[in-house]
């Protein structure tokens, strides 16, 4: 018995830490525990000051290791992990010697001058790191001589004066590089900046004014820095800063409609001497707030809307996207009145649907795959105002009108498919009837005239006792061959192939009439709209079997053929004096009136005890 080896499968491999991750958590400990020891070395009153000063760069690292978590490698990620270990610089700035207690004096000397590091390290390093470049050496080194001036405590003012210098060179550096940039990191960039630049502003009215709050605003500001760093990385689209914009408007807007309700309420109460006017003012300001929430998201929503559309293909826009499907319109049009509606509600700068799977956009188009049941129908482009394609929420809109615009595509491909049909069914119809034709011509016709004419030779020959027999022949063969006539000018189409309608119905009328005798046949035309082939076909078709089954059941004395086409169509009648009476549609009439509805028209037989009418009408 023969042993088989078994395979080891291998299982799936367990997430891992990256080294970069390890190293910025234990960045974090490092940080936070050289900031406990710092605080340790201060008395009561100022340890907790310093535990705030230092606190907030550990969390930096701990940033970075999140980031180098969905990032591995992001210089922002190392950076801040880089960052993190700053209260153990502190520390060590702080003790001149390893065997040396550390001064509470010094340390709080050097936490102050920790600020110029918050400025050159975070302010400074955290923008080019975001933007993935490496800044001019020389706007760099300004700052960082300034910095290292203030660390040995030379020049004080001197090395603030570098800082400022070299900040701002570097910024100017940084502007410059963030215009050749891509959208998102322009508005990466913008955020950082913000965050930055309001930080700083908030520390230095610290610093000048409220000494007492600078720790607690340091701790703040690293905080908020630490996380909006974070964000910024590892979020994939951005809004435009306009929009962040609007929402802060109208919630500064909010506010101040509350406080001045409430400074009104309030100086009117204590004028009119009422209880309590401050809590009815508090009370009065938190209504109006209220109140101007819901008017504010309503503002807010009407301005995203006008911007970026509001997404949505009403019932109304449906309907006029499909008013015109009808066969005088090429249904291929229904699709760019579809798409000029989504570039509408999507607020995009223009937008088209190609058939085609697998369509060149070029720039500034996005293509998104209209598909319905699991069949792509096409492609739906959509062109940005932006070169770098539309924004996030203009993505979502356009995602939401897609079913839509599938499902229309949809529709116009079955139009297409539909005209394409009843084109095949009218072709065969066509050769079916040049076959009848040519069979009634070649075969039919020749015997009729051929018996006519021996019935005419037996008459001039000789006199028999058939005389009478023979002329009630020969006129049933006459009448025979005029029917014969009618059905061949009804049946063939040639007569338009060679002239125009107005002259074929004209050849068609003379060809019923018999000189000097009823019935009478009378034509009035007015063709004043030129109308595609089918239509006068149509046209030519029912003039021609109006006029026969008149002459063939009615016995009238005159018959009445009008033709006139106008802007809204064409309507074409055959109206007889005779009998009148039930009509029963018969095989020709059927056609006629299915070739009819294929044009989005109609045929109608109206009959009165003074004749019949048949009438047609076909629109533009």
């Amino acid at each position: 018995m023969t042993s088989v080896p078994l395979t080891r499968v291998p299982s799936a491999a367990a997430p891992t830490l990256s080294v970069e991750v390890v190293l910025a958590s234990v960045a974090f400990v490092v940080g936070a525990v050289s900031a406990a020891v710092a605080a340790q070395f201060n008395d009561a009153g100022t340890g907790t000051e310093v535990l705030a000063m230092l606190g907030g760069w550990p969390l930096l690292a701990l940033a970075g290791a999140v980031v180098l978590d969905r990032r591995p490698g992001h210089p922002v990620g190392r950076l801040l992990a880089v960052l993190g270990t700053t209260p153990l610089l502190v520390v060590l700035w702080a003790v001149p010697a390893p065997s040396s207690p550390l001064d509470p004096l010094v340390l709080g000397e050097v936490v102050a001058r920790s600020v110029a590091l918050f400025v050159v390290a975070v302010g400074v390093g955290l923008p080019w790191a975001l933007l993935g470049r490496l800044p001019a050496p020389g706007p760099v080194a300004l700052p960082v001589a300034g910095f290292g001036g203030l660390a040995v405590a030379v020049g004080y003012d001197a090395g603030w004066v570098l800082v400022a210098v070299g900040g701002a060179a570097s910024y100017a550096g940084l502007a410059a590089a963030a215009r050749r940039s891509r959208r998102d990191d322009r508005r990466r960039l913008a955020w950082l900046l913000l965050t930055l630049a309001s930080s700083g502003v908030a520390l230095s009215v610290m610093s000048w004014g409220l000494p007492g709050a600078l720790p607690t605003a340091t701790l703040v500001a690293l905080l908020l820095v630490a996380a909006t760093t974070a964000r910024l990385v590892l979020g994939e689209e951005l809004r435009p800063l306009a929009d962040h914009g609007t929402d802060v408007a109208l919630a500064v807007a909010a506010l101040v409609l509350a406080l001045t309700v409430a400074l009104v309420v309030g100086a009117a109460s204590a004028a009119a001497g009422l209880p309590a006017p401050g809590p009815t003012a508090a009370f009065s300001g938190l209504v109006a707030l209220l109140a101007a929430v819901p008017a504010g998201r309503s503002v807010h929503r009407d301005r995203l809307d006008r911007r970026y559309g509001t997404g949505t293909l009403s019932a109304d826009d449906v309907a006029v996207i499909t008013a015109d499907l009808h066969r005088q319109t090429d249904p291929r049009e229904l699709l760019d009145k579809a798409a000029r509606m989504v570039a509408e509600a999507s607020g995009s700068l223009g937008a088209r649907i190609e058939l085609d799977d697998d369509p060149e956009p070029g720039p500034a188009w996005l293509a998104h795959p209209l598909v319905v049941g699991g069949d792509r129908l096409g492609t739906l482009l959509v062109r940005s105002a932006d070169d770098e394609g539309p924004e996030p929420r203009q993505r979502r809109v356009v995602a939401q009108l897609l079913p839509t615009v599938a499902l229309v595509a949809r529709a116009v491909g079955l139009a297409v498919e539909a005209q394409h049909a009843r084109l095949d069914v009218a072709r065969e119809r066509d050769a079916e009837r040049a076959r009848i034709l040519r069979d009634l011509h070649d075969g039919l016709g020749p015997a009729l005239a051929g018996m006519s004419m021996r019935v005419q030779a037996a008459r001039r020959t000789r006199a028999t006792a058939h005389d009478a027999l023979l002329d009630d022949l020969a006129t049933d063969l006459a009448r025979s061959r005029t029917d014969l006539r009618g059905l061949v000018a009804g049946l063939t189409p040639s007569a338009l192939d060679e002239a125009d309608l107005a002259e074929a119905l004209r050849r068609l009328v003379r060809s019923f009439e018999t000189p000097g005798a009823e019935p009478r046949l009378t034509l009035r035309m007015t063709l004043d709209h030129p109308l595609d082939g089918e239509t006068q076909v149509v046209a030519y078709r029912t003039v021609a079997e109006g006029v026969t089954n008149a002459l063939r059941h009615a016995a009238p004395t005159h018959v009445e053929v009008c033709v006139a086409s106008s802007g809204d169509g064409l309507v074409a009648q055959v109206v007889d004096d005779g009998r009148g009476g039930r009509v029963v549609p018969g095989v020709g009439l059927a056609s006629l009136r299915q070739r009819a509805e294929a044009l989005g028209g109609s045929l109608a037989v109206e009959t009165s005890a003074t004749g019949t009418r048949l009438r047609l009408a076909v629109p533009r």
